[in-house]
């Protein structure tokens, strides 16, 4: 179902909120989510030195990770910037190797896709306008962020229209699904962020899932099945 119709709109003022920012967690998905706060990365710092070397490389990519957040707006705005400037793979576009994907859940329980328009520079940036709201939906949507698969972010901000509400949600502490594999797992080569099978996953049963595909390095090393143990991701 379409959920977005994209219209170029008048200028108008935004406040822009950043996820870096808020007192509390609200990245979705991450290992050890007090250690990474303020980070898009899957693995924290402090694990660095423990982790392998291409393991911990397609852990800073922030496959699998998602932001909660209310908003009543009509129009949402999303600007970040990426550690990686090669945006595509030849064989994974953009859209999901550096790109975002935006769901709203309604009232009802249903989740509809965002369609919005979006240009890759310098900062990426994705602009989802005339949200369409229903008499009974004038209270605003849960938003779920998703972000890019293959690629580092390191700044990010959420735009909504001055005058409109927004709230970031919590993170959540739902025990999770821990999906553990190679590039299928880490999304590729999906057209966008939640085309990744362990995100459809999410959606579909409504349960938190920690998506652990680290691309050509899912070979279940010894420093992997301890970090799962500590993690509390699996029972011993």
């Amino acid at each position: 179902m379409t959920f977005l119709s994209i219209n170029t709109l008048a200028q108008e003022e935004i406040t822009w909120y950043n996820p870096q920012e808020a007192e509390f967690q609200v990245i979705n998905g991450q290992t050890f989510p007090d250690e990474c706060k303020g980070t898009y990365q899957r693995f924290p710092n402090s694990r660095k030195d423990i982790t392998p070397k291409h393991v911990w490389y397609n852990a800073l990519h922030s496959a699998g990770l998602y932001i909660k957040f209310y908003s009543n707006a009509p129009t949402i705005k999303v600007r970040y910037t990426c550690a990686n400037r090669n945006y595509a793979m030849p064989h994974m576009p953009a859209t999901g190797v550096s790109g975002l994907d935006l769901y709203a859940n309604n009232c009802e329980g249903k989740s509809m896709i965002c369609h919005g328009d979006y240009h890759f520079g310098d900062t990426i940036t994705y602009d989802y306008n005339n949200l369409v709201y229903k008499n009974i939906h004038q209270r605003g949507y849960e938003f779920e962020l998703y972000l890019p698969l293959y690629n580092q972010v390191t700044w990010m901000e959420i735009g909504t229209p001055k005058d409109t509400e927004f709230k970031f949600e919590s993170a959540d502490t739902e025990k999770p699904i821990l999906v553990y594999g190679t590039s299928i797992a880490h999304g590729g080569c999906a057209s966008r962020p939640a085309m990744a099978w362990p995100a459809i996953v999410k959606r579909a049963l409504d349960i938190p899932v920690i998506n652990w595909g680290f691309s050509g390095s899912g070979v279940m090393e010894y420093e992997l099945s301890d970090v799962m143990l500590i993690s509390g991701a699996i029972d011993a």
